[in-house]
């Protein structure tokens, strides 16, 4: 029987751009998928460019291997694509 274990994450909603308020309404906690979650900060575009290719190979490794990506793969797999 799987365990069911329940996690808040919180983050703010703010960009600046130095001292300026660039935006109010940044979504800084990404799901990647049902059971993984990352959150950025500085470089929001960078950001969302990384979280939406790892989403993406995520959802690839799954459909492959027809099983869900364990977090240390994807880690893995984000460090291997950030190298």
């Amino acid at each position: 029987m799987e365990s069911l274990l329940q996690l808040i994450v919180t983050a703010d909603s703010q960009a600046t751009a130095g001292a300026y308020i660039a935006s109010q309404t940044v979504k800084k906690v990404i799901e990647i998928n049902s059971y993984l979650l990352n959150t950025m900060g500085r470089g929001a575009a960078d950001c969302s460019f990384w979280e939406g290719l790892l989403a993406q190979q995520c959802r690839i490794y799954e459909l492959r291997n027809k099983e869900r990506i364990s977090v240390a793969a994807t880690s893995k797999l984000l460090a291997d694509m950030l190298y």
